[in-house]
């Protein structure tokens, strides 16, 4: 509609502006010229990077660029990465290209004022809270991620391979997990605590408005945030001298809790129509709702009933279990009767 020269209706607006999370049109428009600026930019780049490494090789770089960013995790090649496993150029581009995808636009955005404003002002700009708790947190769920895979595979998966191997395989599966679904190791070889472990970096996945699937990086934080608060007795969450509001609280945990829901309802079901094991059901749904891509290698097992099931997973995932809720959900009057509150003991 923009290339048209179209000016959106006011209900299209509205929309742009909510989806954006902006005030005002004007920069939910800015924002959408910026995110097809970024996208074609970054691939673009990623490509040539890629380009160099291959000798070349145009579309293969430009195809796995693309599908890096995109967190879509295709691969044109049978093994996925792992005849790179020990390639450092091919895993740091591939990675940095996940990463930068999953941070979210609003975040990439943010940067780029930030970044303009310190050419013009010579005054770093200021990032927001929202860029601040998905930069922290995506450092140290990789970091965290990358400790875990070394410690339990170093005497397993990973013991044929050199310490250098080890140290980059361990960092591209944690960045992996956050919905890219690339690998560089045999998934179904690693131990079952890897599993259960990727199954929470899946189910957590990236930022939100990014490439990424999952709850969000930012739905994690606040119910983390919410523990904190109940455990120190107070009404509200803070985080770096901000304050949460209750509403965005809630909202997180209806999130979580509807995820979480769904991901259980279609595992039982998955658990009728297929005969593999329970833990590689729940690591299929789970890869499944988080839009990665991993698998323990039953995928091309599922029946029919089964495949329909993980495809219907995927669009959950992809869509968002609340904003399905909303879609499907009637709109409600404001109740004309207030009632009496009481306690109820929980805990």
């Amino acid at each position: 509609a923009l290339l048209l020269g179209r000016k959106p209706s006011l209900a299209q607006q509205t929309n742009i502006r909510n989806i954006l999370d902006t005030e005002f049109v004007t920069q939910a428009l800015r924002l959408v010229k910026l995110l097809i600026i970024f996208t074609i930019g970054i691939e673009l780049i990623g490509a040539l990077f890629l380009f160099y490494r291959w000798q070349g090789d145009v579309f293969y770089a430009l195809f796995h660029s693309i599908s890096a960013f995109g967190n879509a995790g295709f691969s044109l090649f049978s093994d996925s990465f792992i005849k790179y496993r020990a390639d450092l150029f091919i895993n740091i581009t591939i990675t940095s290209l996940i990463i930068v995808g999953g941070l979210g636009f609003a975040v990439l955005v943010n940067f780029w004022d930030s970044i303009r404003k310190f050419f013009t002002t010579k005054r770093p700009g200021r990032l927001s809270l929202h860029t601040k708790l998905i930069l922290v947190t995506s450092i140290i769920l990789i970091i965290a991620g990358t400790w875990f895979f070394y410690s339990f595979e170093r005497g397993g998966t990973f013991s044929t391979y050199s310490h250098g191997e080890a140290i980059l395989a361990s960092y591209f599966q944690s960045v992996t997990a956050r919905t890219a679904g690339f690998n560089t190791v045999n998934i179904r070889n690693l131990s079952t605590p890897s599993h259960l472990f990727l199954m929470g970096l899946m189910f957590i996945g990236g930022g939100p408005g990014s490439t990424s699937g999952g709850i969000k990086v930012t739905t994690f934080v606040l119910l983390l945030i919410m523990i904190v608060a109940i455990i120190r007795r107070q009404k509200e969450g803070t985080i770096f001298k901000r304050t949460i509001s209750g509403e965005t609280i809630r909202k997180a945990m209806a999130i979580a809790v509807i995820s979480a829901l769904v991901l259980i309802s279609f595992c039982l079901v998955l658990t009728l129509t297929e005969k593999a094991s329970l833990k590689d059901i729940a690591f299929e749904a789970t890869s499944a709702f988080g839009t990665v891509g991993l698998s323990t290698g039953i995928t091309p097992l599922l029946s029919t009933p089964g495949k329909i099931l993980i495809s219907m997973l995927m669009l959950i995932g992809r869509l968002g279990p609340l904003s399905l809720v909303f879609l499907l959900a009637r709109a409600t009057r404001l109740p004309r009767v207030g009632y009496p509150h009481e306690k109820v003991t929980i805990g």
